[in-house]
């Protein structure tokens, strides 16, 4: 065994720095270089410490420790907030970061992607969190090419508070698909401007709407999954943070009802679609007409966003402006219904009997979220109106005088008996 003497006067040096300052003094977390840009001298980064937490949004607070049933209820497709916190950093010193997170599991998928951290939820940003909702810098999240279920994904971004970032960034390591209990990483370096930083980002739930039945993050069994940080070093703080599969429930469904679909007048006084429909018009004059969509989310999940589609057909011989889909996007929160009203104006140019008619549906847009009943996502409803003509008569009124009725009509509309009667003088 080889042994190594320390003298007096070092030891004293090495108790005293521990009195003073504790062990965080002595240990040297990570490792630090001179920014390229900053010219601060390199070394290695006493007392720098780490702390991984993660967002528990039952208990609503930042956790240190496994988030399981009692203090999470995620749902497949939903992101999972992740902070680190890093303390005591040299300002102006670029820092290693690696991210790794478990991508799949015995089979299921865990984690698939990386997200902003708010995609979800919105954690508290309050102590231990930077208290500023505006990062310092942003830094878009490297597309995965194994996978397009990222690819509609928007504010998917690194963010930074305290800091900023040198745009190095490596990853996902591997870039292919994730093998059975493989795991996926990115590697990214960022210069501390304060002694405290800030670093957020979200862990995107695999679903089973993407992967297929029996393949999402709720059908993991056994141990929890694991999203960890490390830097190059010996270090101390949190680096590792679990879920418990009982946390995951299945992807959120929710019920999107087309409550229903009319046609009328727009009301003279308000503009509102209340007036009853019209069934007679004049052939070559515009007739305006209006429809109302009334759309409810019937919960439970909420709010949903959805696309309201609603198309319009005239007959031959008519014509009905505007003619295109009428499309409107729309937030839902459960249980409150919401209408639109449109105005059209209607056209005939032959008299007959016509039928206008519309379709309208409607279907959810947020990701991940399916329809329990889409029986209850469409509605139809037609318009009949008679399109009548008026026709001028050339009868001459002295044929037509004498015993008859005095004054010989001038005009009568298609499809109507008039009785006349003749007085012959001989």
């Amino acid at each position: 065994m080889e042994t190594k003497m320390v003298s007096a006067k070092g030891l004293r040096l090495w108790v005293s720095l521990f009195a003073l300052f504790g062990l965080a003094a002595v240990i040297a977390l990570g490792s630090g270089r001179a920014s390229p840009s900053g010219g601060v001298p390199s070394a290695a980064a006493v007392g720098i410490q780490y702390d991984l937490s993660q967002w528990a949004d039952v208990s609503a607070i930042w956790r240190h420790g496994d988030l399981n049933a009692q203090n999470s209820a995620y749902h497949e497709g939903e992101s999972i907030p992740f902070m680190l916190r890093i303390d005591s950093a040299s300002v102006g010193t670029a820092y290693d970061i690696t991210i790794t997170y478990r991508c799949n599991k015995g089979g299921p998928n865990a984690y698939d992607f990386l997200t902003g951290y708010d995609r979800d939820r919105s954690p508290s940003l309050a102590d231990p969190g930077p208290g500023s909702p505006i990062p310092s810098a942003t830094l878009a999240i490297n597309d995965d090419p194994s996978i397009t279920y990222d690819d509609a994904e928007i504010d998917r971004e690194w963010r930074l508070w305290g800091g900023h970032f040198t745009g190095t960034q490596l990853g996902p390591d591997p870039s292919t698909v994730c093998p059975p209990d493989g795991s996926k990483s990115y590697a990214l370096e960022i210069v501390p401007d304060q002694p405290t930083v800030w670093l957020l980002w979200g862990g995107h739930l695999a679903s089973e709407l993407d992967w297929g039945p029996g393949l999402g993050a709720s059908s993991i069994s056994g141990a929890p999954f694991h999203m960890s940080m490390d830097a190059p070093g010996t270090g101390l703080g949190s680096r590792d943070r679990s879920i418990q599969p009982k946390a995951i429930l299945p992807p959120p469904d929710t019920d999107v009802e087309k409550v229903s679909l009319t046609v009328g007048t727009p009301d003279p006084s308000t503009g509102e679609c209340t007036g009853p429909a019209p069934t007679d018009i004049d052939v070559s004059q515009d007739v305006t007409i209006c429809t109302r969509q009334v759309i409810r989310n019937n919960g439970p999940y909420e709010p949903v966003d959805v696309v309201d589609t609603l198309t319009v057909t005239a007959p031959p011989g008519c014509t009905i402006t505007p003619s295109g889909p009428i499309v409107w996007s729309v937030s839902l929160p459960a249980g409150i219904p919401v209408s639109r009203d449109d105005n059209f104006t209607i056209h005939c140019y032959g008299p007959s009997t016509h039928v206008f008619d519309f379709q309208d549906s409607v279907v959810i847009t947020t990701p991940d979220i399916t329809d329990s009943n889409p029986l209850n996502n469409s509605a139809s409803i037609q318009l009949t109106v008679n399109a009548w003509d008026q026709v001028d008569l050339s009868l001459s009124q002295e044929v037509l005088a004498g015993d008859c009725v005095s004054g010989a009509p001038t005009a009568i509309d298609v499809g109507q008996s008039v009785e006349l009667c003749l007085h012959k003088v001989i």
